[in-house]
């Protein structure tokens, strides 16, 4: 048989868990039809073998040539340090699974406040594109867990100091502060690149404001947020944000700095199916390998879903060595302080904000606050300043700084560097255009000119045109000019010919009334003529003077 979760070829089929803790499946072949004899193998000891995709057909040959069902003998395909790290998974796993079994968590009734936050999902115009959240047992579990740990706790006096990497919907929010005291703080990291994300932020605040507590998030990467607060010494710390290994690695070597021996870490997605689970889960049996925490639950309510409980060992000395150069240089210290973040093929470098905060600058420091501040951290790292307990720590301190600085300076010259280049680029560019719109204006000058010319040939063509279509005047003949001259003799004589009758010359000739000119057109005498004058101006001043009469 074989485990579809952790891949492991399983020596008792008749487990209803496998080693892993997830639902077994058979596999069946031609060559291999039935179930592997194993009545003798104990639950306690080592009962599964990994395997890889070449090697699975001799893994299985190998244990089915164990007819007594005894335990399996070591192949000599399998190395010593795959066989020590099969058999501490195993311890842990079987560790983990005990005290999942004696974990008695109280009870509690539904939470109003997951209710809120669930209408509130249900009302966003993007809370149906969720990337996904804690089941709900897990909230019941976060919920009860600090209930029972902090409920009589002299740590709740005065409220919890929690952390949380990754808000996502705020719906861990809400539960780990659900059973918080009053006066408890919860700050929550989050990069924010959700829609929802702001919106629910603020219903969980009011929400948390309800009780008399606080809710803060902060947007940003937890490797550079983190290191900010290492002053500040939590209760609880719950990672749940970037699965990849690198960063999940980073995240707890951060809080287990932060952390007290009273502190408790919750670390998301360990021994799950999910390919999420395979960094936490990874990074969980490391840290519990190397010594830097204590198992001291897990928490499952399906294959999907696994909660790892742990704290920080109580002894007086800080971490290792070796987590301290690793949290400085990365796996190997001979690196530069660059985590590659797999599943999103990005990465976290020490150029952009972690070089400042180890050396304690802003972002975009001068070349001489950075070199002074690489002094002031060299001098408190010296050998003769510091006991001989933390010399290994202060040296791995001092190296951090001066990977810092190397990074800064490096960066800062490239930036400089970059500048000039830029600087040149932009006045070569700027010439170009000034160039270019030289040449653009003088062919506009150009343009215009010639458009001027066609508009003068064109008014030209058109006068032309206009011109040929009039007829042209024909000169007179001598008979038709000598007929106008006649004519105009004519004229002129016509008009002298009244004064010429009388005799009487053009100066001489006085103003004739018209009534007068009429009558003497007709024929008239002249004192006809002047009688009827009178006449007819004695009745025009009759009727003026009755018409002022009825006036």
């Amino acid at each position: 048989m074989q485990c579809y979760g952790c891949r492991h070829i399983l020596v008792r089929p008749r487990l209803p868990k496998c080693c892993l803790f997830h639902g077994p499946v058979e596999r069946r072949s031609p060559k291999f039809l039935r179930h592997f004899r194993a009545e003798r193998v104990g639950a306690m000891v080592g009962i599964a073998l990994p395997y890889g995709h070449v090697l699975r057909r001799r893994g299985a040959r190998q244990i089915l040539r164990q007819s007594s069902g005894t335990l399996w003998r070591r192949p000599n395909w399998a190395s010593s340090e795959d066989e020590s790290d099969a058999k501490h998974e195993m311890a842990v796993r079987i560790d983990a699974l005990r005290r999942l079994q004696e974990m008695q968590l109280p009870s509690l009734p539904p939470s109003a406040n997951l209710r809120v936050l669930g209408a509130a999902v249900s009302k966003h115009s993007r809370g149906q594109e969720m990337e996904g959240h804690c089941a709900p047992e897990q909230l019941e579990f976060l919920r009860s867990f600090v209930a029972q740990h902090f409920g009589s706790s002299p740590q709740a006096v005065g409220g919890l100091k929690i952390c949380q990497i990754g808000f996502n919907a705020g719906h861990s929010a809400v539960a780990l502060l659900d059973q918080a005291p009053e006066g408890s703080v919860l700050l929550s990291l989050d990069l924010c690149q959700h829609e929802y994300t702001q919106p629910l932020e603020r219903v969980v605040a009011a929400l948390a404001e309800e009780r008399g507590q606080t809710h803060v998030l902060l947007q940003g990467d937890s490797a550079e947020m983190l290191p900010r607060f290492q002053h500040i010494e939590f209760d609880l710390m719950f990672i749940d944000g970037n699965h990849a290994y690198e960063a999940v690695k980073l995240d707890m070597l951060l809080c287990l700095q932060m952390a007290t021996p009273e502190s408790v870490v919750l670390l998301n997605h360990v021994f799950t199916d999910m390919t999420e689970g395979v960094g936490p889960t990874k990074v969980w049996l490391e840290t519990l390998r190397e010594g830097e925490a204590e198992q001291l639950g897990w928490h499952s309510c399906c294959s999907r879903h696994g909660i790892a409980i742990a704290s920080r060992k109580k002894r007086d000395e800080r971490l290792k060595t070796e987590a301290a150069l690793w949290f400085a240089f990365g796996a190997n210290p001979s690196s530069k302080a660059v985590w590659l973040i797999s599943d999103s093929s990005a990465s976290i470098s020490a150029e952009m904000g972690r070089c400042e905060a180890i050396l304690g600058v802003s972002i975009g420091a001068g070349q001489e606050e950075i070199r002074k501040a690489f002094l002031q951290g060299a001098r408190r790292c010296h050998p003769d300043k510091v006991s001989d307990e933390e010399r290994d720590f202060a040296n791995a301190r001092f190296l951090q700084l001066r990977a810092a600085y190397e990074e800064l300076t490096a960066a800062t010259a490239k930036a400089t560097t970059w500048d000039e280049t830029k600087w040149s680029r932009h006045v070569e560019e700027m010439d170009r255009m000034k160039a270019s719109f030289q040449e653009f204006e003088r062919q506009r000058e150009q343009c215009e000119s010639q458009l001027q010319r066609l508009q003068q040939a064109i008014k030209k063509r058109m006068v032309k045109e206009r011109a040929s279509k009039e007829p042209k005047p024909q000169p007179l003949t001598r008979k038709q000019q000598k007929k106008l001259q006649k004519q105009e003799q004519q004229k002129r004589a016509a008009k002298k010919q009244p004064d010429a009758e009388r005799g009487d010359s053009p100066e001489e000739q006085e103003p004739q009334v018209p009534l007068l000119q009429e009558g003497a057109e007709r024929g008239d005498s002249p004192e006809e003529a002047s009688s009827s004058f009178w006449a007819i101006l004695a009745a025009c001043c009759c009727l003026g003077s009755e018409g002022r009469g009825k006036q």
